[in-house]
């Protein structure tokens, strides 16, 4: 990952955390929103190398690899799990502050109702909404290096394949389309607190 798209990635990460903060009146959210852009500037980085290392192992399988590329895939997915929870939690802490606003909430709908359908099976182990014991099944791409999980939907009653990146770039583009109050007074509020 060029320092270029990390750089961008970065900023777009830094503009949702104050518009949100904004909208919500919650600067949590901003040190929330903030952390998570950093822990994916490295999964992008660690998911680039995934080709590289499962090309590697298919070719050479009995070549032995480094502990670090051994453990990259696993240490991926653990990553993107916790990344996803705790997407979930800033999403459910903006959606309570502005629940009755549908110009600030209605860009997020789609992405909360699938957050929330690989959310419950990977912190219950169960299918979002219903008693029903499901543990989704870890994916990778193994062109890309994307990693994401195939959940169950009980509205469409079909499995779902749901990328950790999907999810990242639906946020980005929810929280990019935001417009009027958030980003400027978030921060000229977090001034005023330092």
């Amino acid at each position: 990952m060029s320092v270029s798209t990390t750089k961008s990635r970065r900023s777009l990460w830094t503009s949702a955390s104050y518009k949100l903060a904004g909208w919500a009146g919650d600067m949590g959210l901003i040190l929330d929103i903030q952390s998570l852009g950093w822990v994916e500037v490295s999964l992008l980085h660690m998911e680039s190398r995934l080709p590289a290392i499962a090309e590697r192992q298919q070719s050479r399988p009995d070549e032995a690899e480094s502990l670090a590329d051994e453990l990259l895939p696993n240490e991926v997915m653990a990553l993107s799990r916790l990344w996803l929870l705790g997407l979930y939690e800033s999403v459910r802490t903006y959606k309570s502050a502005v629940r009755d606003n549908t110009m600030a909430w209605t860009p997020f709908a789609d992405l909360d109702r699938t957050l929330n359908l690989v959310r419950a099976p990977l912190a219950k182990h169960q299918v979002a909404g219903k008693n029903i014991h499901h543990v989704p099944a870890l994916i990778t791409n193994t062109v890309s290096g994307r990693v994401g999980w195939m959940v169950y939907d009980p509205k469409t009653q079909a499995s779902l394949k749901v990328f950790r990146t999907d999810l990242s770039d639906v946020f980005l583009s929810a929280a990019g389309s935001l417009i009027g109050a958030g980003e400027a007074e978030a921060r000229a509020r977090l001034l005023e607190q330092t």
